[in-house]
């Protein structure tokens, strides 16, 4: 049974100061990706963000602890226009053609989205559909960083769901680098 992937995109980027309607954002996230999670907050950005601020980051995984934990994070360093995308049991030509038609900015894929399918398969596609997409890889397994490199992604990131800032912290290192 093939399961139709859950995405949530945002409308437009949000004024400053709207958190009622960034944190309306990050509830509607969060039951689009068919999480129950209970954010009461907008988490407060700290310093060294403002290259995200406006910025389409599509945040491509499979794990409901991976959403939890970068959902409310991107939403508040984007302004409200992040989009996320869930993945349930897509071939790489699929997932590769669901992002392009989002148009991010910017791409975090995680490394293993499936049993069978592993996210550089699907960097490699979305550059050869799209040579100037950015993509970075996300993973907590460092050992998926030569692997993204050599299908062309731009830099590699370690995830760490306990270390929301701290990893993308490590993802402005990538954009910085270019």
């Amino acid at each position: 049974m093939n399961v139709l992937t859950q995405i949530y995109f945002s409308p437009m980027t949000l004024p400053d100061a709207d958190n009622q309607e960034l944190l309306h954002r990050i509830h509607a996230a969060f039951d689009v990706l068919g999480i129950h999670e209970n954010c009461s907050a907008v988490p407060l950005v700290p310093e060294g963000f403002e290259a995200f601020r406006g910025r389409k980051i599509l945040l491509v995984d499979d794990a409901d602890v991976v959403f939890r934990a970068f959902v409310p994070a991107l939403m508040a360093v984007t302004s409200g226009s992040a989009i996320f995308l869930k993945v349930r049991d897509e071939g790489a030509l699929e997932l590769a053609n669901l992002i392009v038609s989002q148009s991010p900015g910017i791409v975090l894929m995680d490394g293993e989205l499936s049993d069978h399918l592993r996210g550089f398969e699907v960097v490699k596609v979305l550059k050869v559909l799209r040579p100037d997409m950015t993509c970075i890889g996300f993973s907590s397994a460092e050992g998926f960083r030569e692997a993204f490199m050599r299908a062309g992604a731009t830099g590699f990131v370690e995830k760490r769901t306990g270390d929301v800032w701290g990893s993308l912290r490590g993802v402005v290192k990538v954009l910085e680098k270019g």
